[in-house]
C-alpha cells in the first residue's frame, strides 16, 4: 500500500493544451493551499482476471470516470512499465476540504468556500 498526501493547487492562469505524455504546452501561475489536502491511497494485487481492473473512490463515493482515466493512462505507460498489466489497483482518495468541493459552481460562490480553507 501507498498513501501520499497532496496540497491542493488551484490555477489562476491556465496553461492550454498538453504534448507528449501529459506535458503542458506552456506555463501557467498558480498558488498552493498547503491546508486543504487530498490523501490518497493505492493498493494493488496481482490481478484476478485477464482484465486488469481499477477501482477508484472518492470521499467513499465509487469515481468510475477517474478510473477509467487511470487505467487508459497505465495503458499509455505499459510501455516501459509492463508491469502494470499485471496487477489490479485500488485507489482511495479522501480531501480535506469537503465543503470547497461543493460551491465551485461559479465565481459567485467562491464566498462560500472563503472560511473552509
Amino acid at each position: 500500500m501507498i498513501k501520499v498526501v497532496s496540497p491542493s493547487n488551484i490555477a489562476i492562469v491556465k496553461y492550454w493544451g498538453k504534448h507528449g505524455r501529459q506535458l503542458p504546452r506552456n506555463a501557467s501561475v498558480s498558488f498552493t493551499l498547503s491546508n486543504a489536502v487530498s490523501e490518497t491511497t493505492m493498493s494493488f494485487n496481482p490481478k484476478s482476471g485477464i482484465k486488469r481492473n481499477i477501482y477508484f473512490t472518492l470521499d467513499g463515493i465509487e469515481k468510475a470516470s477517474f478510473a477509467d482515466k487511470i487505467d487508459r493512462y497505465f495503458d499509455s505507460i505499459t510501455d516501459y512499465m509492463p508491469f502494470l498489466a499485471d496487477y489490479d489497483f485500488n485507489f482511495e482518495s479522501h480531501n480535506t476540504f469537503p465543503l470547497f468541493r461543493h460551491c465551485i459552481l461559479g465565481i459567485r460562490d467562491v464566498g462560500c468556500c472563503h472560511g473552509h480553507l
